[in-house]
């Protein structure tokens, strides 16, 4: 998954990530903008004029909501592949 979950609304991501767990047979890959402060789980981003269209988000977090997730990997994007502060995270279900 790239760039889809940034889209999805806060409130609507938990369900996105257990669709995602549920067709995935062993790993999830993510590919998303990360929050600025590893405390919170989301921040809202002003895209093409919008402010309720784009969130950077902390995957981790948001894995955590699940039991039977666990985290491989959570890895920055260096900067000067992509200056967008994007990291890769694996998940596997365990």
């Amino acid at each position: 998954c790239r760039g889809v979950l940034i889209h999805i609304p806060p409130q609507d991501r938990i369900q996105a990530l257990g669709e995602l767990k549920r067709i995935s047979k062993k790993y999830i890959i993510t590919l998303e903008y990360n929050v600025e402060d590893e405390n919170e789980f989301f921040e809202m981003v002003e895209w093409r004029g919008n402010k309720d269209r784009l969130w950077r988000i902390n995957m981790v977090k948001y894995w955590k909501y699940f039991s039977d997730i666990e985290i491989n990997d959570y890895i920055p994007v260096p900067e000067n592949v992509d200056a967008s502060k994007n990291h890769l995270c694996i998940a596997k279900k365990k």
